[in-house]
Parts: structure tokens; sequence; C-alpha cells
């Protein structure tokens, strides 16, 4: 990540984070988001896998994508966290 960020700064590119959580492998949530509404997952006609309306925040440096993805407030999404506890956690990067 430290290597994307500092590649991305010479050009003035803004690197964007998103996080999501899987639970019982077809249900979706936005980590970022405060409210319990499932992200739409679609396929395309390759067979990729798309999540919708995933929100995106901006980072700048390796401590905030640490803060976002190792413990930030960011990702306290409480309705999710008490109603369930497991499931996969993953990001992108864009």
């Amino acid at each position: 990540m430290e290597r994307v960020l500092d590649c991305a700064k010479p050009v003035r590119a803004t690197i964007r984070v998103s996080s999501y959580l899987v639970l019982q492998d077809n249900h979706v949530f936005d980590l970022l988001e405060h409210n319990d509404s499932e992200v739409p997952v679609q396929d395309d006609a390759n067979g990729r896998t798309h999540l919708k309306g995933l929100s995106k925040v901006g980072i700048n440096s390796i401590q905030e994508f640490q803060n976002l993805c190792y413990g930030s407030d960011k990702l306290q999404n409480p309705t999710i966290a008490s109603s369930q506890t497991s499931g996969h956690r993953g990001s992108t990067l864009m």
C-alpha cells in the first residue's frame, strides 16, 4: 500500500478505499456506512462480481489506510456488529 501511495503522489492521483463485510456468503454490507442496508451484488458478462453503491474514502498516507482498515471508528456499523459475530471482511482500492 505504501508503494501505491508513493506512486500516486507525483501525479496527484487520489487513492480511494472501500471496505465491506460478507455474511453467510450472500449478504454484503458497507462498513463505511452507518446503516444496515445490504449492498447489491451483481455479476457482469465476464463473470466478475461488482458491489454496487459501495462507499469510498480517500486516503493520503499509510497511517490513514491503517486506521481505516485496522480499527477505525469509521468501520463501526453498530447494527451489523451487534447482530453478527462472524463474516469475511474485504477492501478495494481505486
